[in-house]
This record gives structure tokens, sequence and C-alpha cells, in this order.
């Protein structure tokens, strides 16, 4: 009788645990809409380029006080585990119904390097024409472009298949131009287990230099696999000198952008300078040129590289 009773009480434990799981398992389901775009609008002397918009009607939740508490308690070897579990079995978003954010993400190219590209959001405005959109960015100093994303945060759903008016303004000239965009939505279902939907800016630059560490350290394979899958076997080697990046030569990145490469299109060549200072005045020490194009996940993948250059060649 006594094994019966702890059999049942086991029993019902295992279905009480497999009901949680498969309860904070669906709470990791999320569905985002987006859409790819390829629009160009130049304003000034600066050229925009939109890359991808998206809706999501989530927001992530992050670990609570009671949670953390506890964690801090087990043994150092053992809260990473722990975490893992404990950050399972919470609701890791919250759920709104009616509106959702909306997210419009880009790339602004100069003609120049920009010493104050980190000021660009004072030297443009980019409003999405209804709504109290905001604007963020990231950059590399002494490049010519930076990556931007454009947020409405309290869109309203029913608003989705309306056409999209983009506003941009210079600062600087004063010109100012607009853009309609008709939205053509893609649903995509994830699990957070699995995928993140939610994709960050990332910068182009440390893809490439990333890339060229890895074939100057000649990790082959860990290259390649960064390499557009057309492109790998065929893919020069060795492609990289010795750029000794830590010796505090300044770094310069300069993008542009192609509608058509080797049957690629819009394909983005990155030329990285290293420069050397010399009696005051700056010269190029080594150039190389990595192309790279953005695949449908917002993956920068590289498609060719140009020989490299040294001060000596």
């Amino acid at each position: 009788m006594l094994k019966s009773r702890w059999f049942k009480l086991l029993l019902a434990l295992l279905l009480l645990w497999l009901i949680l799981t498969a309860y904070f398992y669906y709470h990791r389901q999320v569905t985002v809409v987006e859409q790819s775009l390829n629009e160009k609008l130049s304003v000034g002397d600066c050229q925009l380029v939109f890359e991808e918009m998206s809706f999501r009607n989530f927001t992530y939740t992050y670990d609570t006080p009671f949670l953390s508490h506890y964690l801090s308690l087990c043994p150092p070897l053992l809260q990473e585990r722990v975490k893992g579990i404990t950050d399972y079995y919470h609701k890791p978003v919250e759920f709104t119904y009616d509106t959702g954010t909306l997210e419009l993400k880009g790339m602004a190219i100069y003609p120049e390097y920009q010493k104050d590209c980190s000021k660009w959001i004072n030297l443009m405005d980019v409003y999405i024409l209804g709504y109290e959109s905001a604007a963020g960015s990231i950059y590399d100093s002494n490049s010519n472009y930076l990556r931007f994303n454009v947020h409405v945060r309290e869109f309203p759903r029913q608003d989705l298949d309306k056409e999209l008016h983009i506003w941009v303004k210079d600062k600087t000239s004063g010109e100012s131009k607009s853009i309609n965009i008709m939205p053509q939505w893609r649903e995509q279902k994830y699990n957070l287990l699995e995928k993140r939907p939610l994709k960050d800016l990332v910068n182009p630059g440390e893809i490439a230099r990333k890339f060229l560490d890895l074939g100057e350290a000649g990790n082959r394979q860990e290259a390649l696999d960064m390499v557009v899958a057309d492109r790998r076997q065929d893919f020069p080697w060795p492609f990289t000198g010795d750029w000794n990046w830590e010796d505090n030569s300044q770094i310069h990145y300069f993008i542009q952008q192609h509608d058509n490469y080797e049957g690629f299109k819009d394909v983005y060549s990155l030329k990285i300078e290293k420069m050397s200072n010399n009696d005051g005045s700056l010269t190029i020490e080594c150039e190389q040129t990595v192309f790279l194009l953005l695949d449908n996940d917002e993956q920068w993948q590289v498609i060719d590289i140009s020989s490299f250059r040294g001060r000596s060649e």
C-alpha cells in the first residue's frame, strides 16, 4: 500500500512537471511579421538604405529579484546551470494585443569618413509620419557609415496594412525627402529556445575584422563558415596579411553599396585601412576590402575579398 502511494505521488509530480514544462514551452512561441526592403534615399550628401522592417507584439521580461536572490545562494559552479533552469521556468515575454513595436532598420552611408558619426542622430531626422517614433544607431569611429533603427513603441495593430510614410531631413543642408512603403508582411513563428526573433544591429566592420582575424590565424574552416555557401568551394586562400590590430594604429572603415557584384545583388564593399602616424600625418600602412551581403535573416555573409596591400607593395 505504501509503495502504491509513493508511486502515485511520483506519477502526479511527474505529470505536474510535464504540464509546467509544456506551459512554459508554449509561452516561448512568438510570432513576428517582417519584410525585407531595398529602398534607397539620398538626402544631402548621405545615402540611406532601408533594409528591413518588422512588427512584434511582445517585450522581453527579465530575472525577478526573487529568483536572483536564491540564485546567489547557489555554489558558483552550479549558478550557470541553475540559472538555465530558472530562465526556462518563467514567462520570458509579455504580450500586448492591440499595439506592438514597429521597427525600421537601415544604413546611412556618407561620401567621406565621419569623425562625428556618433552625432548622426543630431544631423539627420528620420520619422515615421503620424506616429511618435525614436531612433538609435551603432557606428565605427573613423568610418563613413552607421546602422540605424527607427521604432514606434505603441504602433496600432490595425494600421499594419496601411502605407507607411517615412520622412527624412538633413539638418545641415535643410533638405528633406520622403518615401512611401506599402507593407507586404511575411509571418514568422519562432520559439525562443531555438531561434532569436529580434536581430540586433550588427556592425559590418566587426564582421570584416573577425573574418580577417580568422584568416590571419589560419582558421580556414571558421572563416569559410562566414562565406556565402555558393562561394566556399572556390574562395581564395590564403587571403590576408599581418594586420597586428593591437599596435594602437588608427583603423578606418569605408563602405560602399553596389546594386550588383559578380551575380549578387545589394552588395557592400567594406575597405579597411590601417593608418600609421608619420611625422604628424596619417599614411596607409595596409588595406584590404571585404565584400559582404545581408541575407534574409539579417546576417552578414562574405562573398569576396581583395588582395592584401601592405605599405611596401
